[in-house]
């Protein structure tokens, strides 16, 4: 297996005296590569269109498109077409900070519990629109002219906005970069454990019933109302992240990353592919492909 386009590493830079970046582009088309970094990253669109990926997620994008990024979770924004002039240029502004950027207990406090609740549901990218949206882009604006203690203050009631909001949406698949929730309870974890270390191979009801310690009857009424979502549909979700993570990674045939993601046949790994992301497992891949990158 041999890696063909893995995200670059993105190291972002920040002004003498600044705690968190506050950046815009301008430009002809977006030229971010498909990349990550450490920090947290709010991008508004101010003015273009094109495809977004986050993650496993490809969805078209236009003016006034407002994403949250979690650390590390690949990203970036495609033009269809470059600009012909400066009126018609990719305008985004773009807020990165790290979750520590205040010290690393900022976010122990209990009054910031929903930031933090925020930032965990950011790991797989949140989308928002409506009021909350309009309300954010225009503290976004005003960003850029800020410094000093009003610059923190601006960031932190975006995010308690963002955290209070409920005209959002998931982007990315659990699956695409698995990550156990700390803070989950217990038993929830302890079956995502097992589910991980096993997702190459077989997975069980009743094997992960007990390293939940729990019957399966109870197991299922418990997983569904803790997660909201069946068992074995939070299994098909991460054996399709994992796929599309080895579709966009590396160079496994098709077969290959249908065994490799846990898939017990090809007609089944495409057909629950295609369910979950739209596309085929090739026209996937395709989207992705450095050469498709290269026309934005």
């Amino acid at each position: 297996m041999r890696l063909i386009h893995k995200a670059d590493y993105e190291k972002v830079p920040l002004a003498r005296g600044e705690s968190f970046a506050c950046r815009e582009f301008r430009l002809p088309r977006f030229n971010s590569p498909w990349h990550f970094h450490p920090e947290i990253e709010l991008t508004y669109i101010a003015n273009s269109s094109g495809q977004r990926f986050v993650g496993d997620s490809i969805e078209p994008f236009e003016s006034g498109d407002l994403v949250l990024v979690g650390a590390n979770l690949p990203h970036f924004w495609r033009n269809f077409a470059t600009a012909k002039s400066r009126t018609e240029f990719a305008h985004s502004l773009v807020i990165q900070f790290r979750s520590d950027f205040l010290g690393e207990t900022f976010l122990e406090a209990p009054e910031l519990r929903p930031v933090a609740d925020l930032l965990e549901r950011a790991k797989r990218g949140l989308q928002f629109s409506g009021a909350t949206r309009d309300r954010v882009a225009e503290a976004i604006r005003k960003m850029k002219g800020m410094s000093g203690p009003g610059r923190v203050a601006n960031l932190l009631t975006m995010l308690a906005q963002l955290a209070a909001a409920d005209d959002w949406r998931i982007l990315s698949s659990s699956g695409f970069a698995p990550n156990l929730d700390e803070n989950a309870v217990d038993r929830i974890a302890r079956c995502h454990r097992y589910v991980f270390a096993n997702i190459e191979g077989e997975i069980r009801l009743e094997g992960a019933a007990a390293a939940a310690g729990m019957s399966p009857s109870a197991f299922c009424r418990y997983f569904r109302r803790a997660t909201g979502k069946t068992f074995f549909d939070f299994v098909n979700e991460l054996r399709t992240g994992q796929a599309c993570r080895l579709l966009i990674e590396t160079d496994l045939s098709i077969t290959g990353i249908c065994y490799a993601a846990g898939f017990s046949s090809l007609s089944n790994f495409n057909r629950r592919f295609r369910e979950r992301k739209g596309v085929t497992p090739r026209e996937f891949r395709r989207a992705h492909t450095p050469e498709s990158y290269a026309l934005r």
